[in-house]
């Protein structure tokens, strides 16, 4: 396994107006200089950047930010001809439009492919996007515990276990019944309610 080595990054952001300094971040460049490395990943969130300015034009936002991963391949006129640590610094220069960078921070990694899609996880998706990504040993895990939770409130108020699982429909209203008339029918119908339901997920 290769040593640790030292690498700059800096948050690419999206300033829509830029004269009220509200943002969105949409990216991360990593430059890892004893390894020659500079890489930018991209991803705008499009509705997060509507519900700052509704009127924006995402294909000038588009264009700009497409810019900064080519300049980190070479591939950007004069500027891609520079050496990694130029371009860099050239990327994270201070501007005011619509596209923007954070100040640069540091970091050590073994690995600067990985240590770019952490930062990109980290710092650009929404907490949303970030539990959407799970392993599927964490959605089994998920799903069991949900399954646990719904049995013990059936244990509890039978109709609730069936209303977490199926919400007000008839399963709903026949667990009120069942459980109305004796709470053992209204427990076994909650039970295989939600003992079939998981099966199917």
């Amino acid at each position: 396994m290769s040593a640790p080595s030292p690498y700059d990054y800096a948050v690419v952001r999206v300033v829509p107006r830029v004269e009220r300094g509200e943002f969105i971040n949409a990216g991360v460049i990593l430059h890892c200089a004893e390894r020659r490395y500079l890489r930018a990943l991209i991803d705008l969130d499009t509705d997060r950047l509507r519900a700052l300015d509704p009127e924006i034009d995402h294909d000038i936002v588009r264009a700009a930010l497409d810019i900064i991963p080519r300049v980190c391949a070479g591939e950007a006129g004069p500027i891609g001809a520079l050496a990694p640590a130029k371009r860099f610094d050239w990327l994270v220069s201070p501007r005011s439009t619509i596209v923007q960078t954070s100040p640069v921070h540091t970091g050590l990694c073994a690995d600067p492919d990985t240590a770019l899609e952490h930062l990109l996880h980290a710092l650009v998706r929404t907490p949303r996007e970030r539990g959407a990504v799970q392993s599927p040993t964490q959605s089994r895990t998920r799903r069991y515990s949900m399954t646990c939770l719904r049995l013990v409130l059936s244990i509890l108020i039978p109709p609730l276990g069936v209303f977490l699982t199926v919400g007000i429909g008839l399963h709903f209203w026949l667990s009120i019944v069942l459980t109305i008339l004796g709470y053992i029918p209204g427990l076994v119908h909650a039970v295989w309610i939600i003992a079939t339901r998981s099966q199917r997920r």
